[in-house]
């Protein structure tokens, strides 16, 4: 009788000491590893948003330097890290929850009396790396946080380099937001060109905001 007391006895310290050891591990990861992970996968989302951002002026410079009037194009900028188009899991994967990001496309300055700039900004909230910024202004790319240009507008070549292609939007246009942890989808279609006083073009577009977010 003894003995099977003793062997019961052993085997619910045993199961103590396998559910304390679980409970480390899992304080361990929570407190530790997960903080890592998360940082490191908002350090990669950082990157990956600068160059969906550099896609999406890319796209623009061509529409315009191609005069493809009425030709739609989309661009996809990833919100936060579940966003990412290289993520791949099998499991879910919970670090970048936490993380997000806003997209805002707006008109900037007059152009003409039916123009404006096209204005799209794009602004982290990450939860670990540093938080980071870039604006699209009419077809230059500024990362804000560093005050810094990454690319100009596009010159028109044998003209003038002082003469551009400058992305507009209608003078009519409304302001669009979206914000989340996974992408938008930016949508484009050219509708007209206008010559400016100064000898540059506002190439007119239409856009639309679309994606998809959790949060």
């Amino acid at each position: 009788m003894q003995k099977n007391n003793d062997s019961a006895a052993t085997e619910v310290v045993s199961f103590m000491i396998i559910m304390a050891t679980v409970m480390l591990c899992v304080v361990l990861w929570m407190f530790i590893a997960m903080p890592i992970h998360a940082e490191n996968k908002e350090i990669t989302h950082n990157d990956e948003v600068e160059l969906d951002m550099a896609d999406l002026k890319y796209t623009l410079d061509t529409l315009m330097v191609s005069d493809m009037q009425g030709v739609r194009r989309s661009c996809i900028v990833a919100l936060g890290p579940m966003g990412d188009k290289d993520k791949v899991s099998i499991l879910p994967d919970l670090s970048g929850l936490q993380s997000y990001g806003s997209i805002v496309i707006e008109k900037g300055e007059s152009l003409s009396t039916s123009s404006n700039v096209l204005k799209i900004t794009y602004n982290s909230a990450n939860m670990y790396a540093t938080n980071v910024a870039y604006q699209y202004d009419g077809g230059k790319l500024t990362d804000i946080v560093h005050e810094k240009m990454l690319l100009k507008r596009v010159g028109m070549v044998g003209i003038s380099d002082s003469n551009e292609y400058i992305a507009a939007v209608p003078s009519t246009f409304s302001t669009q937001t979206l914000g989340g942890n996974e992408f938008a989808v930016v949508i484009f279609r050219l509708e007209r060109v206008e010559d400016l006083s100064n000898g540059s073009k506002a190439c007119v577009f239409s856009v639309d905001l679309e994606g998809s977010f959790n949060g």
